[in-house]
């Protein structure tokens, strides 16, 4: 997120933000949620909710296999997430991101109502 942050500053531009994706800060290991709810809520442009792991030692990164989880299934911690979302203030789009293979052979309707189900689970309005 640091990254983002300081491209953001170098560029100077006042139409680039972030997309604060739940897997992506948490399998990177850099960012923790405390530093998310620090941010300016400005920059924040979506949120990709999502959940997974990070790759195991001696484990390739494959994110067919770090990501095949549902919300709720996985190690990312998606309340400390949300709380950190919610501290700055947020009230923009929340994208369920599901890039998981078990996912892609459902049938798309069920795979969309199952997403709401889940963002209405975490408490947020859809």
């Amino acid at each position: 997120m640091q990254q983002g942050l300081n491209m953001i500053a170098a560029c100077g531009k006042d139409n680039v933000g972030l997309v604060i994706d739940f897997w992506h800060l948490h399998a990177g290991g850099n960012t923790r949620p405390e530093e998310v709810a620090q941010m300016d809520v400005n920059l924040i442009y979506g949120i990709h909710y999502c959940d997974g792991r990070a790759a195991r030692a001696g484990e390739a990164r494959d994110e067919r296999v770090q990501r095949n989880y549902e919300p709720g299934q996985g190690e990312v911690d998606i309340h400390g997430w949300l709380n950190a979302v919610r501290a700055t203030g947020y009230d923009g789009v929340w994208t369920p991101e599901w890039l998981s293979p078990h996912a892609w052979e459902k049938d798309l309707f069920e795979t969309g109502q199952a997403s709401m189900q889940s963002l209405k689970q975490y408490g947020i309005t859809v």
